[in-house]
C-alpha cells in the first residue's frame, strides 16, 4: 500500500511539472490570462515564437508566407489604408525604397501608453523579441483587419498566433480608438508678434472644451482662458519680447474627462526680417536665439540609399537638407570608432546631430535643440549651425556637398559665414 501511495506522489508531481513547463495562448477564460498578455510583456521569445517580415515579394496584403515564418507586408502604400490618415510624409516614407514599411504602419495605428515602441520590442534579446513585440504585432493585424478586412489574410498564420490575434479581440488592447486618430490630427500653434503671441489650434469634434494655460516657473500655470464657444485662437498680451514663454492647450470631452494636452515654448517679438537681402545682419550670433518666418525653415531628412551626398531637397515649397550614411571619406575629421558604430546603431535620423556635433562647438546650445525650437520652425543658430557645417564639409569633402538645390539666400549665408571670427567651428576643423 505504502509502495503504491508513493509511485502516486511521483507520478503526480512529474504531471504537475510538465504541465507548468508549458506555454500556451490559452484563451484567457476563467479569470486565467493566457501566456501572451500584458503580465508577461518583457518575457524574451523561444526560437519557435518568433516571427519575422519581410516585403519580397509585392504583396497587396497582410499576409504570412506558406511556411507560416515570416510576416509579408505590402511594399508600398495602399490607396485603402488612408482610413488611418496617413500624412504625406508618411506616404511618402511607405513609399520609398528606405525604412521598415512595418514600424510606419505600427506607429500610426497603435498607441504603446509610454512603453516600448514597436522597434524596441522587436529588437529585445538581439532582435528576438519579447511577448509585447507579438501583442503589437497582433493588435496592429486586428486593427488593419477591423478597418480593412480585404487587405489582411490570416491563413498561413501560426495557429499559436491566430489564438493570439482571437485573445486579443477580447481584452483591451494597444489598437488606437477612433478618438486616438482624431487626435492624431489636432494641431496647436504659436505666432510671435510684438510682446504678444496669437494662439491657434483646430476643432475636434470630440472635444467640447479648451483650456488656455501659460507656463509659470518649471512647473506652475495660470488659465488664461476657457473656450467653448468654437473659437480657433487666442491672444496673449502684455509679454517681454525675447523672452521664452510656455503655452498649453487641454481638450475635455462631453464628460468633462480631459482626453488631450499639449504645450509648446515659443520666444516672443522674434521674428527675423521677410528679406534676407535687405538685411542679412539679422543672421549673426548675436541674434542667434530669433525665431525663424516659415521663409527660411529648413528641416532635415535621412537617405539610407546609396547616395553618398549632403544635398537640398524642395517640395511643395518645403525645404529639406538630407543626410547619407557614414562615408569613408569622413574619416578625414577623425570620428573614433564608437562615433562610427552610433551611425550603425542609432536611429538615421540621429546622422544629422552625430555630424554637427562633431564638428562645431556649441556649448549649451545643443544643434538638435535649436533645429526644434517654435514646432520645428528653428532659430537663427539652428541656421547659422548649418551653413558653418557645410562650409567645412564643402572645404574638406567637395564631392560630398551638393548646394545645386539650396536656396540662394542660404547660399549667400554661407559665404557670409567663411572665415567668419564668429563662426561656430571647432578650431581643429577651420
Amino acid at each position: 500500500m505504502k509502495k503504491h501511495f508513493f509511485n502516486l506522489v511521483v507520478f503526480t508531481i512529474i504531471v504537475s511539472l510538465f504541465f507548468a513547463g508549458c506555454e500556451t495562448t490559452g484563451s484567457g477564460k476563467g479569470g486565467k490570462q493566457p501566456y501572451f498578455s500584458e503580465k508577461n510583456e518583457q518575457k524574451l521569445l523561444k526560437s519557435n515564437q518568433k516571427i519575422r517580415f519581410t516585403t519580397e515579394g509585392l504583396s497587396e496584403k497582410i499576409q504570412f508566407t506558406k511556411d507560416g515564418k515570416k510576416l509579408m507586408l505590402p511594399f508600398s502604400y495602399q490607396e485603402a489604408e488612408k482610413v488611418f490618415g496617413y500624412d504625406e510624409e508618411e506616404i511618402e516614407q511607405l513609399n520609398s525604397n528606405s525604412g521598415n514599411k512595418l514600424w510606419i504602419r505600427m506607429n500610426k495605428v497603435l498607441n504603446t501608453n509610454k512603453k516600448q515602441i514597436p522597434f524596441d520590442a522587436a529588437a529585445a534579446n538581439d532582435w528576438g523579441g519579447n511577448v509585447l513585440y507579438i501583442l503589437y504585432l497582433a493588435d496592429f493585424i486586428n486593427m488593419y483587419e477591423a478597418k480593412l478586412p480585404e487587405m489582411v489574410d490570416m491563413t498561413n498564420a501560426p495557429d499559436w498566433f491566430k489564438e493570439v490575434l482571437a485573445y486579443r479581440k477580447t481584452v483591451p488592447n494597444y489598437g488606437k480608438s477612433d478618438l486616438d486618430f482624431e487626435l492624431d490630427k489636432f494641431i496647436f500653434t504659436a505666432k510671435p508678434g510684438d510682446k504678444s503671441v496669437r494662439l491657434s489650434w483646430i476643432n475636434i469634434p470630440a472635444i467640447k472644451k479648451f483650456i488656455i494655460k501659460k507656463g509659470i516657473g518649471d512647473e506652475g500655470f495660470e488659465i488664461l482662458k476657457a473656450v467653448e464657444d468654437g473659437s480657433t485662437e487666442f491672444k496673449v498680451k502684455n509679454l517681454e519680447n525675447l523672452q521664452q514663454y510656455s503655452f498649453g492647450i487641454e481638450g475635455f470631452d462631453d464628460k468633462d474627462e480631459r482626453v488631450l494636452r499639449k504645450w509648446i515654448v515659443v520666444t516672443v517679438g522674434s521674428n527675423i526680417p521677410e528679406n534676407f537681402v535687405d538685411k542679412p545682419s539679422a543672421f549673426i550670433n548675436k541674434k542667434a536665439d530669433l525665431l525663424l518666418n516659415s521663409k527660411y525653415k529648413i528641416g532635415y531628412r535621412t537617405d539610407s540609399k546609396k547616395i553618398n551626398k549632403i544635398y537640398f531637397y524642395n517640395k511643395d515649397n518645403e525645404c529639406n537638407i538630407i543626410f547619407p550614411s557614414y562615408q569613408d571619406s569622413e574619416d578625414l575629421f577623425k570620428y573614433t570608432d564608437r562615433e562610427k558604430t552610433n551611425f550603425k546603431k542609432k536611429k538615421s535620423t540621429q546622422w544629422v546631430w552625430l555630424r554637427l556635433n562633431k564638428i562645431l562647438n556649441y556649448g549649451k546650445n545643443y544643434p538638435y535643440s535649436s533645429a526644434e525650437i517654435n514646432d520645428w520652425g528653428g532659430n537663427v543658430r539652428w541656421i547659422l549651425y548649418l551653413a558653418d557645417f557645410l562650409n567645412v564639409y564643402q572645404a574638406k569633402l567637395p564631392n560630398m556637398v551638393d548646394l545645386s538645390n539650396a536656396p540662394d539666400w542660404f547660399k549667400s549665408l554661407m559665404e557670409q559665414r567663411k572665415d567668419s571670427p564668429d563662426s561656430y567651428v571647432k578650431d581643429e576643423y577651420k
